[in-house]
């Protein structure tokens, strides 16, 4: 490898870690799980230029049944019919081997998931040619959300690492646990348990 093309590397890497660690206080203080999630999906779209699309998708586990669309950045090719979240056709096997493992994936060529509510002929254009596929953890056990972050670059995930990816990971698994906690505790306050009433 040229030393240029390292010096892109290098400086890509600390682009990407910039983005995600600027951008975790800004997420610390979202209030909601949909906020926490729309946060992640910006950031990570736009942590890099060399990433073209990403998707966060809600994988139920046991039983292995369906998949939820969260969300999609950018959103450009999402028809206005189709909500966000919304179910999406079918689970593929190497996603929910993924999300059932929790560990994180490069995905490329033959193994590159199709991306949902993108057409196939808008592919092309968007030049995606490998995937990193990185689980979090959710509020409910049984339930894991997959984020899919594309990329224009053959290799790139590889070379700017995807520790950053991971660790960010780590973060938005604990905002979701705490907005899911504040969530049962505004609820309890809301609930007489001695007349069942709101």
């Amino acid at each position: 490898m040229d030393c240029e093309r390292r010096r892109t590397l290098t400086r890509d890497s600390q682009q990407v870690e910039r983005a995600l660690l600027s951008s975790a206080a800004r997420l610390a203080h979202a209030e909601s799980m949909d906020a926490i999630l729309r946060g992640l999906a910006d950031t990570l779209a736009n942590a890099s230029d060399r990433i073209r699309l990403v998707q966060l998708l809600m994988i139920q586990i046991e039983p292995a049944q369906r998949s939820i669309v969260l969300h999609t950045v950018p959103d450009l090719f999402r028809s206005p019919e189709a909500p966000v979240p919304h179910s999406a056709d079918g689970t593929d096997e190497s996603l929910l081997h993924i999300a059932r493992s929790g560990e994180p994936s490069i995905l490329s060529g033959a193994d590159l998931p199709l991306p949902f509510d993108v057409p196939a002929n808008q592919l092309g254009e968007m030049g995606l040619v490998e995937a990193a596929a990185v689980t979090f953890n959710s509020s409910n056990p049984n339930e894991r959300i997959l984020a899919l972050i594309y990329a224009d670059q053959s290799g790139y995930f590889a070379q700017v690492s995807l520790d950053p990816f991971i660790a960010y990971g780590e973060l938005t698994s604990a905002l979701l646990n705490q907005a899911a906690q504040r969530q049962r505790l505004n609820d309890y306050e809301t609930f007489d348990h001695l007349t069942g009433l709101l």
